[in-house]
């Protein structure tokens, strides 16, 4: 049985993990943990344990500094279409707008 969502703002790998599917952000292991390696989400390591403050998290989830879309840069417009929508998306990020 799962805990109740955590309301700490510096989580370990597994508590982040937690907290994200309480909230339905489906995000695996896998995931966090190469996010971290190729430096996406900035966090603390000390020994095994990876420290990371909730607010990095969500950041990188919803892409707050764009530093993911540097590969769309490269690619077609035309081979994103699929992707694109004519309705205005949510907000999900203060920053993007």
């Amino acid at each position: 049985m799962e805990k109740m969502p955590i309301s700490k703002e510096v989580l370990n790998l597994k508590e982040t993990l937690i907290k994200a599917k309480s909230l339905n952000y489906h995000i695996t292991e896998y995931t966090l943990r190469r996010a971290i390696k190729e430096g996406a989400l900035p966090c603390r390591i000390i020994g095994r344990t990876y420290l990371i403050a909730w607010n990095n998290f969500e950041r990188w989830l919803f892409c707050c500094d764009s530093s993911d879309n540097q590969m769309c840069e490269t690619q077609k417009p035309s081979g994103f279409a699929h992707l694109t929508s004519t309705q205005n998306p949510a907000t999900v990020c203060p920053e993007r707008g």
